[in-house]
């Protein structure tokens, strides 16, 4: 897109997904007008009535952002952000990328809380990351507590980042831990959870090597890989609830698909209730419940 004069928008939109497709990168189109609205600082719809012709220095950025994708970085990790339900959340490849799918989480625990009149809860996100669900939580949830814990300081640092964005930092208390280690020095006002969800690492070790590459080369592999069977993570978390959930309390997670009857089963030896497996919104098992 190299042009002295100011280009149309529709110009650039056609050039950015023709050069996505030749180097056959998913949602051409979409991407396109990621990178637009992007650089224009506007959405997509917005730019072009607003301004519809693109100087050279904001041609320039889009043709660095077009690069970058085509050579496999996720768009999210090269703008700094992505979307989760109301959020705009900071992003970096020391956190997985937020997915559509797992928002329901945050639906799930809301109706958890209300159905059964919980007030002032307690939840716990383990394996946070970005803080997505923790700050979720925290803007919709009224007067809950959470406890947002992961393994990884610099995921920490990005999750932090995101409370502060949003003005929750008072509402989230962060720990650098593997799992639910050093809860019990932590408690807020009682000793038990009303909830304890995860979005843990739940890829099996050989699905993960076979991975496209913008997820395997980009995304942090501790935050995917979940061991020979994707589970790894996943028992240690039910294994270290029992003293923390509350009785009823509700247990949550997002598991791979290939992994949720396995997981069904280990949670039901563990005596925990009620292990339910959900659909996400595509129709596709996604969640595990179960009451404690």
């Amino acid at each position: 897109m190299k042009n002295d004069q100011p280009t149309s928008i529709k110009l650039v939109e056609e050039y950015i997904t023709d050069f996505f497709n030749f180097y056959h990168v998913e949602n051409a189109a979409n991407l396109a007008r990621l990178a637009i609205s992007e650089v224009t600082g506007m959405s997509y719809a917005k730019s072009v009535v607003k301004k519809p012709m693109l100087t050279l220095q904001e041609c320039d950025a889009i043709d660095e952002i077009c690069d970058r994708v085509a050579a496999g970085e996720p768009i999210q990790y090269v703008v700094g952000h992505a979307p989760f339900r109301f959020l705009d959340l900071t992003v970096n490849p020391n956190v997985l990328i937020p997915r559509p799918e797992t928002e329901m989480m945050v639906d799930i625990v809301a109706f958890y809380l209300k159905k059964n009149g919980i007030t002032l809860p307690l939840i716990a996100d383990v394996g946070t990351g970005s803080g997505a669900l923790a700050v979720s939580f925290a803007t919709e949830i009224k007067d809950c507590t959470v406890y947002a814990t992961d393994v990884s300081s610099a995921a920490l640092n990005v999750a932090r980042e995101n409370a502060q964005k949003y003005e929750v930092s008072d509402k989230i208390y962060f720990e650098h831990c593997s799992c639910l280690d050093n809860f019990e020095y932590f408690q807020h006002s009682r000793n038990h959870f009303s909830a304890i969800v995860s979005n843990p690492p739940y890829i099996p070790s050989e699905i993960v090597k076979k991975l496209p590459n913008r997820i395997r080369d980009f995304e942090p592999e501790i935050a995917l890989d979940g061991g020979e069977d994707g589970l790894d993570v996943f028992r240690e978390i039910v294994l270290g609830s029992k003293l923390l959930l509350e009785e009823g309390g509700l247990l949550l997670f997002e598991l791979h698909e290939t992994c949720l009857e396995e997981a069904k089963q280990f949670a039901e030896s563990q005596g925990l209730r009620k292990v339910t497996i959900m659909k996400d919104l595509a129709g596709k098992n996604r969640f595990l419940a179960s009451i404690g």
